[in-house]
């Protein structure tokens, strides 16, 4: 399954991804997405902490069927050997195409713990947690992130070197800081 998630790449159009997001993309809404021309799936983030403990409310949103192929499970966190860790019983318990870090998400409750976009404060880190997971998953490892933490930190390019040349394959970008949440103009001039 990995080959058809790395072949969607050789296409002659770009392939049409379902961004991950906590809270909608349950298993039914990936599989409309998917019947109506999503190309590639993404899981909810699910915490690798969650994952760890075996909480029985975290697996369950690593579940899947066969027909969202090819999909990916996205993991967030702040310790590289715990992201490492649930990366590897991802792989192993689940077999998903994929393994997508979460580098993204701007919510005070994940950041406050120094996930999601809370990484984007130590560029070492985030490489570092790249690094973990690709070593321990046989899966391709992408991330999601956001341009930076702020202002001051903005620099989606010197992000998104650190990501691959810590080992990830593909990355997407939120063209907004984590300062800006959700609001303001995105800066799609990032993107190309």
């Amino acid at each position: 399954m990995t080959d058809t998630f790395i072949s969607i790449f050789d296409q002659d159009r770009v392939p049409l991804f379902l961004a991950p997001q906590a809270g909608v993309s349950e298993s039914p809404f990936r599989r409309l997405c998917r019947e109506f021309g999503a190309d590639v799936v993404v899981s909810e983030f699910v915490s690798a902490a969650g994952i760890c403990r075996g909480n029985e409310k975290t697996k369950a949103y690593l579940r899947f069927h066969d027909d969202e192929r090819p999909i990916g499970i996205q993991i967030f966190g702040s310790e590289p050997e715990v992201m490492a860790d649930a990366a590897a019983y991802v792989t192993e318990a689940y077999s998903p195409d994929f393994v997508d870090i979460n580098f993204g998400c701007p919510v005070k409750k994940v950041v406050k713990k120094n996930g999601g976009s809370g990484c984007l404060r130590d560029l070492k880190l985030v490489e570092d947690i790249t690094r973990a997971v690709v070593d321990a998953t046989s899966l391709p490892v992408s991330a999601k992130t956001r341009s930076g933490f702020d202002e001051a930190t903005r620099d989606p390019v010197g992000i998104g070197r650190r990501i691959q040349d810590a080992g990830a394959i593909a990355i997407t970008l939120h063209p907004r800081t984590r300062a800006n949440m959700y609001g303001g103009e995105a800066r799609w001039s990032e993107i190309g």
